[in-house]
This record gives structure tokens, C-alpha cells and sequence, in this order.
């Protein structure tokens, strides 16, 4: 059974799924050498006040406090947590956002080559702000949820 998200500072089991065979490729390179292959390490990036995670056995949502209520967040999922699983933790994120952590924005990026991510944030309720060659960019503003939400409740 799958269970909800839950609030971590703890790197331990996100660096465990970052790590992952599956999962490291669709993260991005090393900033000093670009390459794939290299251990990523959450610590330091958790420890920055404001910075956190939600989490789940599949793995979750790793949120950038960028500042007046705007968070930019990471996506990462094992294999088993990808597709229903991972949208359903989607939306419970995005709930737990706006309703409990103050956000008014949540922002992120997607690689051109994740497909999977590109398809999360589309059917989640992101719209597209920008894009350059490698990336596309997207935002979900706290009033464009609430009237989503206000209409899957009709």
C-alpha cells in the first residue's frame, strides 16, 4: 500500500533514489564535470534554511525556498513510483504546498529528454513559461490550482 507524503530534511533515502541506476541518468550532470555517473549528495542542498522535501517509499519532491512564497522543486521517483504513483503524489504535494508551506508559486524545470517529467507536470496543472534547447520551464500559481481543484470538485 502506498502511503502519503511526509516532510523530511533527511537526505539518507532521497540520495539512495538520486542514486539509483534509473534515476541518476534523467537528474543532469555534475556541475565541475557534467557527467552523470557522479554520486549526488542532497545534504548540503536539504540543509539550506527553507529547503525540504516531501516523501514517500517511492521517493518525492525536493523544494527550493526561492523566497514570498515561491518554491522551485526537483522531481524523483523510483522505476515502482513513476506513472499513477507518482501523480497521485503530485497532487497531494501540490495540496500540501499551498495549504500547509505558504507557497504561492511552485516553479520547475524539465530536461528536454524526460519525457516522464514532461508529462507529470502537464497533467498536474503546470503551464509553460519559457524554454531554451535543453529545458522547458513551468510554473503553477496557488489560484490557478485552487480553480483546478474547484473544478475536478464540481
Amino acid at each position: 500500500m502506498d502511503r502519503g507524503l511526509t516532510f523530511t530534511r533527511d537526505a539518507t533515502f532521497l540520495n539512495e533514489v538520486a542514486n539509483h541506476p534509473d534515476v541518476r541518468p534523467h537528474l543532469g550532470g555534475d556541475n565541475e564535470t557534467g557527467s552523470t555517473q557522479s554520486q549526488i549528495d542532497l545534504g548540503p542542498f536539504l540543509a539550506r534554511e527553507g529547503n525540504f522535501a516531501l516523501v514517500n517509499q517511492w521517493g518525492g519532491f525536493i523544494f527550493e525556498h526561492e523566497g514570498e512564497g515561491v518554491f522551485n522543486f526537483h522531481t524523483e521517483f523510483l522505476p515502482d513510483g513513476r506513472g499513477r504513483r507518482a501523480f497521485a503524489a503530485a497532487i497531494e504535494a501540490e495540496r500540501e504546498m499551498f495549504e500547509t508551506h505558504g507557497a504561492h508559486v511552485l516553479k520547475t524545470y524539465v530536461p528536454r529528454e524526460n519525457l516522464a517529467a514532461l508529462g507529470l507536470v502537464r497533467i498536474v496543472g503546470f503551464t509553460q513559461t519559457h524554454q531554451t534547447a535543453e529545458a522547458t520551464y513551468w510554473a503553477l500559481t496557488k489560484a490557478e490550482w485552487k480553480a483546478r481543484r474547484s473544478k475536478r470538485h464540481a
